[in-house]
């Protein structure tokens, strides 16, 4: 079997590429991925090594991370994970609870509070790609305060080599924990790929929590998402890898119908074929720029190990919100037209979200990142949403 592609193809994409040509004949066993491309952003990412980044930079050390000139202010928090330890005098499991750091970053933190342009909360992919590749944002969508954060796990972040220490549910409580210590009262939400999976969950813990209040609550009703954007957010980690399979699969043909080379096992030449057809995807599918872009790049270099991409949330599937709850906050779908996570992946976002103001926005021309593929047209599609919420 050959040695697969170097560990900076770190995207679902690119993993899963790695599963297909090598076992193309069994579909029924999908290696584990790695910590994302960020959705999809998922990303799988590939235990960091010495010079995993020279194939884009010409140095073995990781980049420093990337910086926008617009103003900002980074901060930490502290935030809790239970666990479960053995005991030696009991024979019950005794808990404990650990802190680990999560870092942050403001732009534009003078109009937090701006009562015209409300903030918006960005939530990167992965699992455990870091918001370096998303801070483009900052440039395209003027005005408007926006916080970042690396989730725990990555980039900035403390990264715990306890796999209880990461889930969906946590990750929620570390964004509700956020919020709380910013008193950030009145955002937009914004996720990308996995952010998208975490802003919905969010939303439908708060609509819940709401609907199961009888009682006025001051604090949910001061704090609210006034709208959210999933971008190229999958409702269910199965389908996705589905569809990348069936577009690789249609990659594959198109190439075995163009190609004039004779077969070749040997196992260089095999290698050299998954590179290749591994670029061809990305190109198509995940990010259609000749070159990989730089804050994609930075966010690989500095992403997580640990809990990695779909591999980490296989079964995750979006389900609405009970029936007593309240409504969630009025949602795009947003995608590229070449994206690998296609409209058979997001065409039920609108049933989980369980009410008619969820608006599906296909980017003409974009794949899996149309913020680093067409800036100014995505940033005005994002801005103007919001802007009809503010």
């Amino acid at each position: 079997m050959g040695k697969g592609p170097p560990s900076y193809w770190v995207s679902l994409a690119g993993l899963l590429l790695v599963c297909f040509v090598c076992h193309n004949h069994s579909r029924s066993s999908v290696m584990p991925l790695l910590p994302s491309s960020h959705a999809a952003s998922f990303a799988p990412v590939p235990a960091r090594r010495s010079g995993t980044m020279a194939g884009f930079t010409g140095a073995a050390a990781p980049m420093p991370f990337l910086m926008s000139s617009v103003a900002c202010r980074d901060g930490e928090m502290w935030v809790p994970r239970r666990t479960e330890e053995e005991s030696e005098s009991s024979e019950q499991d005794a808990q404990t609870t650990k802190e680990y750091a999560l870092r942050y970053r403001i732009f534009r933190p003078m109009s937090l509070s701006s009562q015209q342009a409300a903030p918006v909360v960005v939530l990167h992919g992965g699992p455990s790609v870091p918001s370096d590749y998303l801070y483009p944002l900052v440039d395209v969508i003027p005005y408007r305060s926006m916080i970042f954060f690396d989730q725990i796990g990555c980039g900035r972040s403390s990264i715990p080599t306890d796999l209880s220490a990461y889930s969906i549910s946590n990750a929620v409580d570390d964004l509700e924990l956020l919020l709380k210590k910013l008193n950030v009262r009145r955002f937009h939400l914004y996720g990308q790929s996995y952010g998208g999976i975490l802003a919905f969950e969010y939303c439908k813990r708060v609509a819940e929590r709401k609907g199961a209040t009888t009682n006025n609550n001051n604090d949910e009703e001061a704090c609210c998402c006034l709208s959210v954007i999933l971008s190229s957010a999958p409702t269910s980690v199965s389908l996705v890898e589905t569809e990348v399979h069936r577009l690789l699969d249609e990659l594959k043909k198109d190439e075995e119908t163009t190609s004039t080379a004779t077969t070749n096992d040997d196992e260089e030449m095999e290698e050299e074929d998954t590179k290749a057809l591994w670029e061809r995807f990305r190109i198509q599918h995940q990010v259609r720029t000749p070159e990989m872009p730089l804050p994609l790049v930075d966010a690989y270099a500095h992403a997580g190990t640990i809990w990695r991409g779909t591999a980490a949330i296989p079964d995750y599937v979006a389900s609405p919100p009970s029936p007593n709850a309240a409504r969630l906050p009025s949602a795009m779908i947003l995608r590229g037209q070449h994206d690998f996570v296609t409209c058979a992946c997001t065409q039920d976002w609108g049933s989980a979200f369980h009410h008619p103001f969820v608006r599906q926005v296909v980017l003409a021309g974009c794949a899996h990142h149309g913020l680093l593929e067409q800036p100014r047209l995505y940033g005005d599609t994002v801005d103007s949403f919001f802007s009809e919420y503010d």
